[in-house]
């Protein structure tokens, strides 16, 4: 910071005081000497013509004798001078001390220093100045000692927090590496679970000749369908899941009556019908397949309400049972059955699902099946073609 310069204010003081006490004597100098010539003049004025030549001569000396004294009065007058700028000098010095010592506290308060105190003994308003400068510089003091403990207890805290959050970070990555194992057991469990699961598609098939790939199929159906629609990939596993145990309550339907040539009787179309509630029943127990079993329940439910088990309609029905119903239909009826034995091609197929929208089916997601076939027929058509 650059040091401003600066007339200190005691040597302005003493200059006014000399320069005033110089005027005062200067002038009062000046009317002594000024009255002494004006009265010798006056009486020389008055006498002169009645004084005798000695008396005159003694006039003269003296008129004469007052330039001298006019010279002693300006010497007089300097010294006076001389002395006046010493004593104001002295006055000045006496009365701009105590603002001296104000200008030291200030300058010690600026460089840091608070614990300064400035000791102004005058019994004037200079004392009381300091002793308020004192207590000011207190303040900020007890002020600045009061943000530094706070500070202090902010840095401690933000200190404590930083340990927190290592100790947060490393009990994140625990649980990260932890989850980490969880998620890859649980595929692995899934992984297993499936397996299970295409064995016992297998050994539901085992029973039914007429219905060998069926759930695989109505699987690959489903997750198309599903796509087109943009399910969500939970949505998509639930599907997958559905589609393939779709028909895992047939374990408790007799093989006599699933490969039954002829037609049922209506007791054993009832147990057949039974299959859903079953499938339904056998996985209870396995709580990531709950919105598949869900699906299983009621995929032979219809939009007209006269589907099974529940006699539910249009929106009553899930969204995953309804694109169950139509796979399930479609596959069911390009496929050889012991009620039966030749199939419908694609076309007649897709022709009885669209002529059962809003009977049996959804329309749009029939809709959305056809063209799914119809695209799939055209890909077929131009690579044979090539």
């Amino acid at each position: 910071m650059k040091k401003i310069k600066f007339i200190p204010f005691r040597f302005k003081l003493g200059l006014v005081v000399s320069v005033w006490v110089s005027l005062v004597i200067i002038f009062l100098g000046t009317n002594i000497y000024n009255n002494i010539k004006h009265t010798m003049e006056k009486q020389y004025n008055v006498n002169g013509n009645v004084m005798n030549a000695l008396e005159a001569s003694n006039y003269y000396m003296l008129y004469k004798a007052l330039d001298k004294i006019a010279l002693y009065i300006f010497i007089a007058l300097i010294i006076s001078i001389g002395i006046s700028i010493l004593l104001g000098s002295v006055l000045a010095n006496f009365i701009s001390r105590p603002i001296k010592k104000m200008m030291v506290g200030m300058e010690e308060i600026s460089n840091g220093n608070l614990n300064y105190k400035i000791d102004i003994r005058s019994k004037d308003e200079f004392r009381l100045l300091g002793r308020n400068f004192n207590n000011m510089t207190h303040h900020i003091r007890k002020l600045i000692e009061e943000r530094n403990k706070r500070e202090e207890e902010l840095s401690n805290k933000n200190n404590e927090i930083l340990v927190q959050r290592d100790e947060i970070n490393a009990l994140y990555e625990e649980t990260t590496a932890m989850n980490e194992e969880l998620e890859f057991l649980l595929h692995q469990n899934q992984k297993n679970y499936f397996v299970t699961v295409k064995a016992l598609v297998n050994s539901i098939e085992a029973k039914d000749k007429y219905t060998r790939g069926h759930c695989e199929r109505v699987m690959e159906y489903v997750l198309k369908i599903g796509e087109a629609m943009d399910l969500t990939q939970g949505e998509l596993e639930d599907l997958k899941y559905a589609a393939l145990l779709h028909d895992v309550g047939k374990i408790g339907v007799p093989s006599s009556i699933i490969n039954k040539g002829s037609k049922l009787t209506e007791d054993e179309m009832e147990l057949v019908k039974m299959h859903s509630i079953l499938g339904y029943e056998i996985l209870k127990d396995v709580p990531f397949l709950e919105n598949a079993r869900k699906a299983i329940l009621h995929h032979h439910e219809r939009i007209d309400g006269r589907g099974y088990p529940d006699a539910l309609k249009d929106k009553e029905i899930s969204l995953l049972s309804k694109i169950l119903a139509v796979a399930d239909a479609f596959d069911a009826m390009t496929t050889g059955r012991s009620y039966r034995m030749i199939p419908f091609t694609k076309k007649m197929a897709l022709e009885q699902l669209i002529e059962n929208k809003n009977l049996q089916f959804d329309p749009e997601i029939v809709d959305i099946f056809v063209t799914l076939m119809e695209r799939e027929y055209i890909q077929d058509l131009s690579q044979n073609i090539i």
